[in-house]
């Protein structure tokens, strides 16, 4: 079983949130939430989205995996408007996603979950934790981006920086007085892809409190919540590692 209705926006983030790492997921479902799990083709970046059942004005789920494409879904999503509310039911017999948008009714085939990848999410321990809103970090990553393909992460006790560039530089330094918060021991710093960079920032809300966790040659985990703390998002991205 599965029928989950909800406000447009709830399925718009949901996708936009997602696409930027897949375009082809699989979405597992249980009575108490939905959670999509994924790593891009190119093994580089992750996702972990998990959505509780009280962001959505109906939810009824059994324990199950469905396949869908997220580009299939998106044109489905553009045609609601503002307040619409869009419900989406799975047809056991003919294997298809029935959405609604009032009296508009899309049926649509889903994806064959069995060569999908299962990604384990990786443990790791974080030497550094950064909390910061999302649009400071945006701006530096855009400041980056026209000097550098790459943007360096530097933690340390009482700052967090970005830096960019070689002829031409970019360098922006949060104080620990204009961070959220700090958690450093000692100095780290890894390198990081702007173009998937860029692309994660920008599937946040403005004005969200970003968590990032980084080390030395590490990944970075970057956490925020969506839904008023009803569902949470953590991506994961490869450093880069430079040559000596």
């Amino acid at each position: 079983m599965f029928e989950v209705k909800g406000k447009v926006d709830v399925f718009r983030r949901m996708v936009e949130t997602v696409s930027v790492i897949v375009s082809e997921v699989k979405l597992s479902a249980n009575e108490g939430e939905l959670s999509i799990k994924a790593v891009d083709p190119a093994h580089v970046a992750m996702i972990d989205l998990q959505i509780k059942s009280e962001a959505y004005t109906k939810y009824s789920a059994s324990e199950m995996e469905i396949g869908i494409d997220l580009d299939k879904l998106n044109d489905i999503i553009k045609l609601a408007r503002g307040n619409d509310e869009i419900e989406a039911v799975y047809d056991e017999d003919s294997n298809r996603l029935i959405v609604s948008i009032g009296n508009l009714v899309r049926k649509m085939s889903l994806l064959d979950t069995t060569g999908m990848p299962d990604p384990k999410i990786p443990t790791l321990q974080f030497p550094a934790k950064v909390e910061l809103i999302s649009d400071d970090l945006l701006m530096g990553i855009r400041a980056a981006e026209s000097v550098s393909d790459y943007v360096a992460f530097v933690t340390e006790s009482d700052s967090f920086e970005l830096n960019a560039g070689t002829q031409e530089q970019m360098n922006q330094r949060f104080t620990k007085e204009q961070l959220l918060s700090i958690d450093c021991k000692e100095k780290v710093k890894s390198l990081f892809s702007l173009d998937y960079m860029l692309n994660m920032i920008k599937a946040v809300k403005a004005g969200t409190k970003l968590t990032l966790h980084t080390g030395n040659d590490y990944p970075v985990r970057m956490e925020f919540d969506i839904f008023d703390s009803k569902g949470k998002v953590a991506y994961l991205l490869a450093p880069r590692i430079e040559n000596e």
